[in-house]
């Protein structure tokens, strides 16, 4: 059977970021699994706009090169400013991946299992290989969050913000997008304007929403800039630390939890904001039960109201839930430490199983909101560097 050192599961902005850095050492046998950028293509609306700041969004590499704007300044390439245009970051997230010389083999990762004091992955074609270690880096996608209430209706009547990206699809239908953050204020805005009927239903009440941005220094960076870090996650001063993942990992649970929550919930761009006039929004309103009736959707709310639409769209979220992610198998996932669903890491991104590393948001019960973003690709691949070349060395 054909065996490598490592292996990255995913070929997103942490997975292209750690092959850059585990290509610098030397000897050091890597193979990268996944099509680069493909879960921004696919599960990204087209008419995204980037809600982070422009040193926030480059991809790390050894030093400090392929940087946005390097690729930018490079001969054939458009230039753009902000806010980055998601087609534009697909397109430096693969400029990346050939500049880097990652060569990712884009089949699928099916099954990732223990064998033999190694890891087997069994693709998806069949085939498998052996690897030292692991890294997963397979993003979000799988953490897709989907109330229970909504878990018998069929998909032609319920998507989430995730699955959706032909919104002319629902001219002169009635949606009802639930949510407060920036999925669904952004798919209620492209509902909007591509013709649809829409009606947002958000749980909290109207005074817990924002009066500005989570992002706000979005809009004017220049006040208090000393005050953020270079990531632009989070509140002034708390986003210094925040910028500090091994630092922030020392905190109390009870700390790390309340200000990974403060950082990330009900953020949204300004930008939406002219977009969604004259969109009704329904604040302190949730579904409490869900059914199709005559082809409909058929909504009960906490308030005894009731609401009917062709469609329902999910701004929910994500949550990590480690114990759901199928790709791993079950003896890896009884053998796996968690903690509300994250799985607990070391300093290294090594979790309770040795040789198994976890990348992107299912780190952010360990080292804070700053995994979560692309800025936070700097902090993983330097991390992981360092313990795999320490451990190469051994």
């Amino acid at each position: 059977m054909e065996r490598c050192d490592v292996a990255i599961v995913g070929a997103g902005p942490f997975g292209l970021s750690s092959a850059a850095y585990l290509r610098k050492i030397k000897g050091l046998d890597l193979r990268v699994f996944g099509k680069p950028m493909d879960f921004w293509q696919r599960c990204m609306p087209p008419q995204m706009l980037l809600r982070s700041i422009w040193h926030a969004t480059h991809i790390a590499a050894p030093d400090n090169r392929l940087t946005l704007d390097e690729f930018v300044s490079q001969d054939g390439h458009n230039r753009f400013a902000e806010p980055i245009p998601i087609s534009a970051f697909i397109q430096y997230g693969r400029w990346f991946h050939d500049q880097a010389g990652v060569q990712a083999d884009e089949r699928k990762v099916a099954r990732i299992e223990r064998a033999s004091g190694a890891y087997q992955l069994t693709l998806e074609d069949g085939s498998s290989l052996q690897a030292g270690r692991v890294l997963v880096a397979t993003g979000i996608e799988s953490h897709a969050y989907k109330p229970d209430v909504f878990g018998g209706i069929p998909r032609e009547f319920v998507s989430h913000s995730s699955e959706l990206r032909d919104y002319a699809a629902f001219r002169d239908k009635d949606v009802v997008v639930i949510g407060g953050a920036q999925s669904a204020l952004e798919s209620a805005a492209f509902l909007h304007d591509s013709g649809a009927h829409v009606e947002l239903l958000v749980r909290a009440p109207a005074q817990a929403q924002p009066r500005f941005p989570v992002l706000q220094r979005l809009v004017d960076p220049k006040p208090l800039t000393f005050l953020y870090g270079r990531g632009g996650v989070g509140r002034a001063g708390i986003s210094l630390l925040i910028q500090q993942p091994h630092l922030y990992a020392r905190f109390s649970s009870e700390f790390r939890n309340k200000w990974d929550r403060k950082s990330t919930k009900l953020g949204f761009s300004y930008r939406l904001v002219p977009t969604l006039n004259g969109t009704p929004v329904r604040y302190g309103q949730s579904v409490e039960r869900a059914c199709v009736q005559a082809g409909r959707v058929a909504l009960r709310l906490n308030n005894g109201s009731e609401r009917t639409a062709d469609h329902v769209v999910l701004g929910t979220g994500y949550r990590v839930d480690i114990s759901k992610c199928s790709l791993l198998s079950p003896a890896i996932l009884n053998e796996l430490k968690a903690v509300d669903g994250y799985p607990v890491l070391d300093s290294g991104l090594e979790s309770s199983v040795p040789g198994l590393h976890l990348l992107g948001a299912a780190a952010a019960y360990t080292f804070g909101p700053l995994v979560r973003f692309v800025a936070g690709t700097g902090f993983a691949s330097s991390a992981l560097a360092r313990r795999i070349r320490a451990t190469k060395a051994k």
